[in-house]
């Protein structure tokens, strides 16, 4: 499987990148006369330079019966000439992972080596890499069966309850588990993790982050190209589940959507650590649309987080949990411009800002200080009219109450900025029955009373319906059962 030839017709472009080198799955030349399906390879760029790749293999061998193919060892060393566990001189730090248990790690020991290789791969596990400071980025190719066959079974995704203590007083108390995604389609994560989504306080990506205090509250975060809250196979994302009882699920279905490319920035550069804190930023009047523009968080003269600026609000990862030294100080802001045609190069140092308070929702002129164990952070850059600042909120739509329901039920949903908003109802054969909104709607939160009836203002059947949210950029449907 997967031993063919990698540059079939010789043009230099070997498999992963020149379609004509790969089988009808997509996957580098099988040897034989028939190809294994179904199954997957692929390739992931891990970070240089001590940076953290958060991965998942949508692909496992469970099949293979001579030496083990499914283990640490094999896919991160062995498999293709990976060879990321050498040791003169190291490529990687650490491989780690969390999935309803305590965090586990492979890493290097003097006295003992390489710890942990031998442990099982799994596609619905989501893991964190980190590499060696220094290196160049690394492919890490993997192969095996689709995740669902006979052959890789580990569909099923498990969440286990939260514990009765809140890590976070100011928060529901929540596990946090870390998942493969392993569908075939890239999916909008509302889609994805619908089954789940009422029961989530945060869906945390490599680079964007969507959050909130208690389940019972609307989702904060930020979406702007680049960074559109899609989960695209073999990523990991980390959830925190505030459940009361353990729950088994599949990822959902939806509208499959593609994610922009993300920018990297050049004047700022920074550590990251396994972890970060989301920082959503309102700009005001900073930002006047120069491309190239970026913006980061310091402390004490050192950068600890930037990104490059392409709307008025964005979202910066502070990498500052679990630093000692800068525990109790500080943080600022510093924006900056590229030079253009008619300003130079410039740079302005910002200490002065509004930080929103949760509890009254209104924002209040203060700081950051590094330590507060924050889960997030909602700020604007103006310091005038900061309580008058809305939070930034995501398109969402809520699972609708009751359900199932008789003979009527609320729909609620969240809309980020103005748009064209529309709401409809649609039976199983995929016919709209009713239309509850079709208007432009401002930035907010919005609930909508489904009474039974089609547009006609007739009562309709007893069944399963389905409602869907459609904006310019986003759409999301959800289902629910009318039992008369």
């Amino acid at each position: 499987i997967d031993a063919g030839d990698p540059d079939t017709d010789g043009d230099g472009h070997h498999w992963y990148r020149d379609e004509d080198d790969c089988d009808a799955d997509g996957s580098q030349l099988d040897i034989g006369a028939v190809a294994a399906y179904p199954h997957i390879q692929d390739v992931h760029t891990l970070d240089g330079s001590g940076g953290w790749s958060w991965i998942s293999f949508p692909g496992v061998d469970r099949y293979y019966t001579g030496e083990t193919v499914d283990d640490i060892q094999f896919i991160f060393h062995d498999y293709h000439d990976n060879d990321l566990l050498v040791t003169d001189p190291f490529i990687l730090e650490q491989i780690t992972w969390k999935y309803n248990a305590p965090q586990q790690f492979v890493r290097y020991y003097e006295d003992t080596g390489w710890a942990n290789t031998t442990t099982t791969v799994r596609s619905n596990y989501g893991y964190k890499v980190q590499s060696v400071e220094g290196v160049h980025p690394r492919m890490l190719m993997y192969s095996g069966f689709t995740c669902g066959s006979i052959y890789n079974p580990d569909d099923l995704l498990h969440l286990e309850p939260a514990p009765e203590i809140p890590p976070d007083p100011d928060r529901d108390s929540y596990n946090e588990v870390w998942l493969g995604y392993f569908h075939e389609e890239s999916l909008d994560v509302m889609d994805a993790l619908a089954a789940v989504e009422d029961q989530l306080i945060m869906m945390k990506a490599e680079y964007w982050c969507l959050v909130r205090n208690h389940t019972t509250d609307t989702w904060i975060g930020f979406v702007s190209k680049g960074y559109e809250t899609v989960l695209t196979p073999g990523m990991c994302i980390v959830v925190q589940y505030a459940g009361e009882e353990a729950v088994d699920f599949h990822w959902g279905d939806g509208e499959p959507t593609q994610p922009g490319g993300r920018k990297d920035t050049k004047h700022y550069t920074y550590s990251e650590d396994e972890d970060y804190v989301p920082i959503y930023v309102d700009l005001d009047e900073t930002w006047d649309g120069i491309e190239g523009a970026e913006l980061a968080v310091y402390v004490d003269s050192i950068c600890y987080g930037a990104v490059v600026v392409e709307a008025d609000t964005v979202q910066v990862n502070a990498y500052i949990l679990e630093n000692p030294e800068i525990d109790l100080e500080d943080l600022e802001f510093r924006y900056w411009e590229p030079a253009n045609r008619s300003v130079a190069e410039q740079e302005c140092s910002i200490t002065e800002y509004c930080v929103l308070d949760m509890d009254s929702n209104e924002y209040y002129t203060g700081n950051i200080r590094v330590g507060e164990d924050r889960s997030f952070y909602c700020v604007t850059l103006n310091l005038e009219e900061g309580s008058q600042n809305v939070v930034p909120f995501v398109t969402s739509l809520e699972k609708n109450y009751p359900n199932p329901f008789n003979p009527e039920t609320t729909i609620s949903f969240s809309i980020a900025a103005e748009d064209h908003v529309r709401l409809d109802i649609y039976n199983v054969r995929g016919q709209r029955v009713h239309t509850l909104v079709s208007e432009i709607r401002s930035a907010g939160r919005y609930s909508e009373i489904w009474n039974g009836r089609d547009g006609n203002n007739r009562p309709v059947s007893s069944g399963v319906y389905f409602y869907r949210l459609k904006t310019a950029g986003k759409t999301l449907t959800r289902k629910m059962l009318l039992l008369k």
